[in-house]
């Protein structure tokens, strides 16, 4: 279009320099230049559109880069958090492997304490609780879940002394503490319960002491119907 224009502006001039020319072919070039000016102008306005929509785009392109970093960073922070998160299940996956670890060596030996020969403090406590509260539930007149002064004299094995805090009552626990109790006495009940206990549930039964001196049924001392090592040990013992 530029071209266009300036050779009809050259032709012009030729024509004025050159003398040669009429009015008409002037007035007809200077129409066509006026074309030319406004096609010209026209695609000026084109071109500065054009421009202005380039730059559109690339303000455009400049925001999507921007996001884009943004974008990039929120997945850098999450692989961040995925990795802190596989760290601490790593952390908990070795905690539970201790714990398991720890939990199967205590109940290794708690089998070990279950399976281990009684000690005389362990068989003092047993024995003496399942004793004092089978002497309580038998001579308990007043049925106060204690033995009082009064109920302890039909009974040999009790001593005053044993009222640790002199209440003028025995408690479980006092009479538990007072009693002595011999584990050997214990051991030999019960190979006694294990000659007669002919089904084999670690007791006797008033049917198994049948046929034997030894034990007697009052031994039952919670008259449960049931003779247990505790009670015939003790029962031999405090006749």
């Amino acid at each position: 279009m530029k071209t266009t224009h300036a050779f009809l502006v050259l032709a012009y001039v030729s024509a004025l320099l050159s003398g040669c020319g009429n009015r008409d072919e002037i007035t007809l070039i200077n129409q066509r230049i006026d074309t030319a000016d406004g096609k010209l102008e026209q695609l000026i306005v084109s071109t500065d559109g054009t421009l202005t929509s380039v730059s559109g785009v690339q303000e455009s392109l400049e925001a999507l880069v921007e996001e884009n970093k943004g974008l990039s960073q929120s997945v850098d922070q999450l692989n961040s958090q995925v990795e802190g998160l596989r760290s601490q299940n790593d952390s908990l996956t070795k905690a539970v492997v201790a714990a398991e670890g720890l939990l199967s060596r205590l109940e290794s030996k708690m089998v070990e304490s279950e399976s281990a020969e009684p000690t005389s403090g362990t068989v003092k406590s047993t024995s003496s609780m399942v004793y004092a509260e089978a002497l309580i539930a038998r001579y308990d007149k007043n049925k106060d879940e204690v033995l009082d002064l009064e109920e302890i004299k039909a009974i040999s094995a009790l001593k005053p002394e044993y009222d640790s805090n002199s209440d003028g009552k025995l408690t479980p626990e006092e009479i538990a503490k007072g009693i002595p109790v011999d584990p050997r006495h214990i051991k030999y009940a019960a190979t006694v319960v294990d000659k007669y206990d002919k089904n084999k549930d670690g007791v006797l039964d008033l049917e198994e002491i049948k046929n034997q001196k030894m034990v007697q049924p009052e031994y039952d001392f919670n008259k449960d119907g049931k003779l247990t090592p505790e009670e015939i040990s003790i029962g031999l013992v405090y006749k």
